[in-house]
C-alpha cells in the first residue's frame, strides 16, 4: 500500500513540474506532431490528458527516482550498517512531497476562511436569497470533466481512449506471461530468464542490501550501465512493500 501511495505520489508531483515545464499541452502537442495551431490534435482533450498523464509520470519518476538515489548513497556513508538508507529516504520523501503538494490548497482554505470571518457584515432586517456559487477550482474541474465527456462523440477520440486500453491490455499480458510470482516461486519466461537473472540480483541487491557506490552483483568488475536507474526505481517499490514481480511489471 505504501508503494503504490509513492507512485500516486510522483505522478502527482511530477503533474505539478509539467504544468511549470509547459503550461499549454496543445502547444507541444502541435510541436511534436509537426501539425498546424489549431490543429484537430490542439482541440483534443482526450490526447492532451494523455499526454499530461504520460509526461507526468516519467518526469515524476525520473525526478524522485535521482533524488532516492542521490540521498541513500549519501546516508550509506554515514548511517549504520543494521540501517537501511531507505528507511530515512522514503518517509522524508512521502512526507515531504505530500506537504508541498497540498500547501496550496491549505493556503487557499486558510485564505479564504480569513476573508469570511473578518468582512464587515451588514445587518438586513429582511429575508435575503444567498447564492453560493462554485469555486475556480471546482467549476474548471466540471468544465474539464464535461468536455472530455462531450468529446467522447467524436470517433476519433475514442480511437485514441480505444487504442491506448488494448495496448494497456497487451502491456499487462505481456507482463503476466514473462515474468510473475506464484506463492514462492518466481517464474520467468524461456527467451527472457536470462536477463532476469541479473536483473533481479541488481534489484534485490538495492531493496535487501546497500549497493553503494553501484556494482553489477551478477558480473562482478564489469561495471555498470546507466540503466541500472530503472532497477533502482523497481527495487525501492519492492523496498516499499511490493512483490518483486509486480515491483518490475507495475514500472515496465
Amino acid at each position: 500500500m505504501i508503494a503504490l501511495y509513492w507512485l500516486f505520489i510522483t505522478c502527482a508531483a511530477g503533474w505539478k513540474i509539467s504544468l511549470m515545464i509547459f503550461p499549454s499541452t496543445a502547444d507541444w502537442l502541435h510541436r511534436l506532431s509537426g501539425s498546424a495551431e489549431g490543429s484537430d490534435t490542439d482541440r483534443s482533450p482526450w490526447l492532451r490528458l494523455l499526454f499530461r498523464f504520460s509526461a507526468a509520470i516519467w518526469i515524476g519518476l525520473l525526478v524522485s527516482s535521482w533524488l532516492h538515489y542521490l540521498a541513500a548513497h549519501a546516508l550509506s556513508f554515514i548511517l549504520p550498517l543494521n540501517l537501511h538508507p531507505l528507511t530515512i529516504v522514503n518517509p522524508v520523501y512521502l512526507v515531504g512531497t505530500t506537504l508541498l503538494l497540498c500547501l496550496p490548497s491549505l493556503k487557499r482554505r486558510l485564505y479564504a476562511r480569513g476573508q469570511h470571518i473578518f468582512q464587515p457584515r451588514t445587518v438586513h432586517h429582511h429575508h435575503q436569497t444567498v447564492k453560493s456559487f462554485p469555486s475556480q477550482a471546482q467549476h474548471s474541474l466540471g468544465s474539464r470533466w464535461t468536455a472530455l465527456m462531450r468529446a467522447l462523440k467524436d470517433p476519433g477520440e475514442r480511437f485514441y481512449l480505444i487504442s491506448f486500453f488494448i495496448w494497456l491490455v497487451f502491456a499487462v499480458w505481456l507482463m503476466r506471461l514473462s515474468f510473475y510470482q506464484n506463492n514462492s516461486w518466481i517464474h520467468a519466461g524461456y527467451s527472457v530468464f536470462s536477463d532476469f537473472a541479473p536483473h533481479t540480483a541488481l534489484i534485490r541487491s538495492f531493496s535487501e542490501g546497500r549497493n553503494f557506490p553501484v556494482q553489477y552483483p551478477h558480473f562482478a568488475g564489469d561495471g555498470i550501465s546507466y540503466h541500472f536507474m530503472f532497477f533502482f526505481l523497481c527495487a525501492n517499490l519492492h523496498f516499499l512493500g511490493l512483490p518483486i514481480s509486480i515491483a518490475i511489471n507495475l514500472p515496465s
